[in-house]
């Protein structure tokens, strides 16, 4: 350790080479690194509120203003934990996976996530909780793609608890029920219709009700025969009763 009279700098050599100058107040490191012994600090700004330092946990802790803001934890799962809120600045990104596999973003008053590989799974954490998508305004909107349910999941509309309205796939047959007031099916476009459609026998499907909303006439015009009070009609109108 010596003072450099040549450049005013005080030096920490081993075997003629600088592993550390003091120069006008700035420290510079060479060669090697610097160690702080566990549970010792390195401050900030010539007070005691700023500073880094590791714990005897193996966990890296930042602090700011007296309050830890962010914690590296070195471990079998290693974590990085954040206790202040995190900003982005518009137009920039928060990149997860190693080759940016998902970019969370706000640009020009949107917001996107990106994803560039794999699928996005939303996940609750096993205690039954209701997963909700909420948007300012009510709705959600898919631009592309399918909605998917499984097999007895069902869409609940309505605020009562199960919902007022359900629809679901039991894994063999399709249900819309109404547990609250009235089934209304409703066309509010000028002269289009309401049409019943089902399988024609013939591996295809064809209309058997229609609503026409020029005419304002119903149309029965299955494959087959219509019956009424009649299970097998043997006639285009067939009518027992």
């Amino acid at each position: 350790i010596y003072l450099d009279d040549a450049d005013n700098k005080l030096r920490i050599d081993e075997d003629g080479t600088a592993y550390m100058t003091i120069s006008a107040g700035d420290v510079t490191i060479g060669s090697g690194s610097l160690y702080l012994p566990v549970a010792e600090k390195l401050f900030f700004g010539g007070g005691s509120h700023t500073y880094i330092g590791e714990d005897v946990d193996d966990r890296l802790r930042f602090f700011v203003g007296g309050s830890e803001f962010m914690r590296f934890t070195e471990s079998s799962s290693d974590t990085i934990d954040l206790y202040h809120n995190t900003l982005i600045a518009d137009d920039k990104y928060l990149a997860i996976g190693s080759s940016h596999d998902m970019e969370i973003k706000h640009i020009s008053d949107q917001n996107y996530i990106d994803l560039d590989n794999g699928n996005l799974y939303f996940r609750d954490d096993g205690d039954n909780n209701i997963f909700t998508i909420y948007r300012e305004g009510g709705g959600v909107q898919l631009n592309e793609g399918d909605f998917i349910l499984g097999d007895s999941q069902q869409i609940e509309i309505g605020n009562r608890s199960g919902g007022d309205m359900q629809i679901y796939h039991d894994g063999s047959n399709n249900y819309i029920n109404a547990s609250e007031g009235h089934l209304i099916l409703e066309q509010n476009e000028n002269d289009h219709d309401i049409y019943l459609k089902s399988d024609n026998g013939s591996g295809g499907t064809a209309i058997y009700v229609q609503l026409d909303g020029s005419t304002t006439d119903l149309l029965l015009t299955p494959p087959g025969n219509v019956g009424i009070g009649e299970t097998s009609p043997a006639a285009n109108l067939h009518i027992t009763g």
